[in-house]
């Protein structure tokens, strides 16, 4: 028997003492969610709606990409029977939303059972077809069946759900239908998250982890994998479903091009670029996806192009996503801050703050405080993507980068983008000084990495010595 014995002088950034661990964030973001119509304008309110529901529905295939293992190329097509489903029942049978919404993840299970029936009968890139395969097969009926669906006219002018009972509350009767709705969402979304969240912390989660990491052994001590793996098709269905419905009110109609399979994509970049192997990594994502997609189209004409490279740059600067990074760099060993900051010998979590965290926020607020005052958002864009990538992804160099026949390829990947964004400002005159410290702040990683020992093909935060624990029999 071994037993692995830990040195006492390695401490651990976010760690289950620490300070950010303790701190109810999920209740904090739903506070400020649920604030917005009052301090936000039409716009932030519109916007916060369209991250909310795209983030229930990154959740939604979450379950099945990240927890059960399985890659759909269709999650677009439960999303689109639900807001079918609940927009035909209140439009053309007027139904209240009391039973439209309901019967909307209902109609969504009930084809995610049928559907799920066949492709949990396949494996991987075959699985993953046959799901784009029923996506196109719900695309077709919704372009195509005019009576009901309204072909490619959609079904526009969906009304909003009868909230005279919300103007009975204090604070609320002020406010417009849209807001109204806006925190009815917010209601329906944080319990259905909240449901997702308890299945995947539950036993029947932790089977379709077992499932996910290995099927054959699973198999092997007696489950089911593939009851498992429909069950959690379904319920990944039901709560796109669910998604679907709240958008198709939100958007006030339901088109044909909602369940077409670049949706699906879309979605997929969201979970992958948030971290699929955490739960609120697709809601982190689909905050990126939504508000890059809003602002960059308002920046620039080109902006499907400068759209893709952020998210290349992105989605190679951070391989295990934007939260994975962040964790990475709450989890970082000491030994490791200190070459960030050539310190010798290891260094304590005050001077982690104070000589690196504390001074990049301070430059930030400036730069970003002087940008916001020129109006140029390009700049602000440019310096949000240059702090997240010197906070988490100087994380991701220094635990990757080793390999020097690597580095060459991800410092142009990471950051083409940010510089060709800092071009497009310079043909603006925005300014040379603010431009020079976005480029020190972006290139003074790497010079950190650069100083770094090799570690001969050791990937990981440093020499081996240095990160594996002391085995004793």
């Amino acid at each position: 028997m071994t037993e692995t014995v830990i040195p006492e002088n390695v401490r651990v950034i976010g760690s289950g003492h620490s300070l950010a661990s303790r701190i109810p964030w999920t209740l904090i973001v739903l506070i400020f969610a649920c604030t917005v119509p009052w301090i936000g304008s039409r716009y932030n309110t519109f916007l916060a709606e369209q991250i909310a529901i795209d983030a229930l529905f990154a959740v939604s295939l979450n379950l099945l990409l990240g927890t059960t293992g399985l890659v759909s190329f269709g999650h677009v097509a439960y999303f689109g029977v639900g807001a079918y489903v609940c927009g035909i029942l209140m439009k053309t049978y007027e139904l209240p939303f009391a039973v439209a919404f309901p019967a909307a993840g209902l109609g969504t299970a009930l084809f995610a059972l049928v559907s799920g029936f066949f492709c949990v009968r396949l494996i991987k890139l075959y699985f993953a077809m046959l799901t784009l395969a029923f996506s196109q097969i719900v695309w077709a009926i919704a372009y195509k069946w005019n009576d009901v669906t309204g072909g490619d006219q959609g079904l526009p002018e969906i009304p909003f759900p009868n909230l005279d009972w919300m103007s009975s509350i204090p604070g609320l009767g002020s406010l417009r239908i849209n807001d109204q709705f806006y925190l009815l969402s917010i209601f329906l979304i944080a319990v259905s998250l909240a449901v997702l969240h308890r299945i995947v912390r539950s036993p029947f989660g932790r089977v379709l982890t077992t499932i996910r990491d290995n099927p054959e052994r699973a198999a092997f001590i007696g489950v089911n994998v593939r009851a498992y793996q429909l069950a959690a098709f379904v319920v990944a269905g039901t709560f796109a479903g669910f998604a679907g419905a709240l958008y198709g009110i939100f958007s006030r109609g339901v088109f044909a091009d909602y369940v077409f399979w670049s949706k699906s994509a879309e979605v997929m970049i969201m979970t992958i670029l948030g971290g699929m192997d955490y739960f609120w990594g697709p809601p982190v994502g689909a905050l990126a996806i939504v508000w890059l997609n809003q602002e960059v189209t308002d920046y620039t004409e080109y902006w499907p192009f400068v759209l893709g490279v952020i998210l290349v740059g992105l989605l190679f600067a951070f391989p295990g996503g934007i939260v994975g990074a962040l964790g990475d760099a709450l989890t970082m060993p000491p030994r490791y801050r200190a070459f960030l900051f050539a310190f010798q010998g290891r260094v304590s979590r005050r001077q982690y703050w104070r000589k690196w965290w504390v001074p990049s926020g301070v430059v930030t607020l400036v730069v970003s405080v002087v940008a916001a005052s020129t109006g140029w958002f390009g700049l602000g864009l440019a310096l949000a993507y240059s702090v997240l990538l010197l906070w988490a992804g100087t994380v991701v160099l220094v635990k990757r980068l080793h390999d020097s026949s690597q580095s060459g390829w991800l410092v142009l990947a990471v950051y083409a983008p940010a510089l060709l964004i800092q071009y497009a400002l310079g043909q603006h005159n925005v300014g040379f000084v603010l431009w020079l410290t976005l480029l020190v702040m972006q290139i003074a990683p790497f010079i950190v990495v650069g100083c770094l020992p090799s570690t001969s093909g050791d990937n990981r935060f440093g020499p081996a010595s240095l990160s594996s624990a002391t085995m004793t029999a």
